[in-house]
């Protein structure tokens, strides 16, 4: 009699544990629950056909055990099971799924957490604006969501840094389907591929992953974190967080040269470049350019260190065909001296009369690799000569831009520049006209 009821006692046990009440789960919030030493804790959710979702489940004890989490579909059959969480791209059915959470600890049990998100529905930590920055903070395998807003045909760059750890992120599209993933970012240039709003998931890489992190967002043809520059100018900048985002624009003209630089950093920086109509065009490492611009219009810069580490200043040097530099003037026979940085951009303007032939020659102390680059008085890229350029004859009257740089981080210091010119040939006139 003592074991029948005993074992009466145990079914009745092991038939609560497994029908726990049930909680529906809300995108982008966080819900709490107890699993039982024998048999399991239910949740459940509701999607749609297609759609992608995330979960994390997280034990709250002092003593940690692992949660296994089973997924069944809205007709009561079962669908996978991971770990800790659970991640489907693509929910194969419309409707109510459950979920069932048992620990894989045979002494361990009892309260645990799980963050759950689903694409295209709630998040937990606002919107990203392009060319801002947002600041978060992760604990143990916990998730992040955000919501952007891209345009299609634009194309985009996300990053994720300041934080003592990897992170990896996965975006889903303003329908709610999974779009891509990434390790502390995004791919820089990424194309958007529909107009609306997206879902992005931010989780630790590794379990115990936790404590605060920074996001920043660039969209091209958006707003930008730091202005405009100018042809001519220096601008001094620095990367003051790991994996940050600088984003800059400007003005340019179809058919103009450009050539845009970062130098005077400890450290290797990328500028990827937007085209007006907010799409991809390319990027430079370190040195950029001589580019063709070809739209008119205002661009976006990014700048960003391949270096996951890379902190510390940088100047940003950028010139355009036909517009302002930094030097000034170069006049024929007139030396001038100047001093190079790490790859920066030294620039000049001279006149010259189309069929007129130029030289301009360069000394530098320990001579160094040097480059000038040519362009014409419509601003577009002519040529470039090392050391020395020419002689060569103007191919059109106007005011021509040069611009001299160093090859090399360690092609720097002083050096001399000078034009050297001499006037087109004039045919000489008829004989006069002698009447018969």
């Amino acid at each position: 009699m003592k074991n029948f009821l005993c074992g009466i006692l145990l079914c009745f046990m092991v038939l609560y544990a497994g029908t726990a009440h049930a909680v529906t789960l809300t995108s982008g919030q966080s819900t709490t629950g107890s699993v039982p030493l024998v048999g399991y804790d239910t949740q459940t959710f509701s999607g749609t056909t297609g759609q992608g979702v995330k979960l994390s489940a997280t034990a709250t004890e002092a003593n940690y055990f692992g949660i296994t989490v089973q997924v069944y579909k809205p007709d009561g059959t079962y669908y996978t099971q991971s770990t800790n969480g659970i991640q489907i791209n693509s929910l194969p059915a419309t409707g109510t799924y459950t979920l069932r959470l048992s620990t894989q600890s045979a002494i361990y049990a009892g309260g645990y957490r799980v963050d759950y998100v689903a694409g295209g529905e709630g998040v937990s930590s606002g919107s990203l604006t392009s060319g801002g920055s947002t600041s978060g903070s992760l604990v143990d395998n916990g998730l992040k969501s955000y919501t952007f807003n891209g345009t299609a045909g634009r194309a985009m760059q996300l990053n994720i840094g300041d934080a003592g750890y990897n992170t990896y992120c996965w975006f889903y599209k303003p329908d709610g389907t999974y779009w891509g993933s990434g390790t502390n970012g995004i791919t820089a240039g990424t194309a958007v591929p529909v107009t609306g709003t997206y879902t992005m998931i931010v989780q630790g890489a590794n379990f115990n992953d936790d404590g605060a992190y920074k996001t920043w967002y660039v969209e091209g043809n958006n707003a930008v974190a730091d202005g405009a520059f100018a042809s001519g100018t220096v601008l001094n900048s620095s990367i003051d967080m790991t994996n940050q985002l600088r984003s800059y624009t400007f003005n340019g003209t179809a058919g103009e040269g450009i050539q845009i630089n970062i130098g005077d950093a400890a450290y290797t920086a990328y500028s990827y470049i937007y085209k007006p109509d907010g799409s991809y065009w390319g990027y430079g490492a370190t040195t950029g350019g001589p580019w063709t611009l070809p739209v008119t219009g205002t661009y976006t810069v990014v700048v960003w260190s391949p270096t996951y580490s890379a902190t510390g200043p940088y100047n940003l040097y950028y010139l355009r065909g036909a517009d302002n530099v930094s030097e000034g003037w170069l006049v024929t026979g007139l030396a001038r001296d100047g001093d190079e940085p790490q790859y920066g951009i030294k620039s000049y303007k001279f006149s010259g009369t189309s069929g007129q032939a130029v030289t301009i020659s360069t000394t530098a102390t320990g001579s160094y690799t040097r480059y000038l680059y040519v362009y014409k008085p419509d601003g577009s890229y002519w040529y470039y000569g090392s050391g020395t350029y020419g002689p060569y004859t103007l191919p059109a009257t106007g005011v021509y831009t040069v611009s001299f740089q160093g090859i090399g981080g360690s092609s720097v210091g002083a050096y001399t520049i000078t034009l050297t010119s001499t006037q087109p040939s004039v045919p000489p006139p008829p004989p006069p006209y002698v009447p018969c």
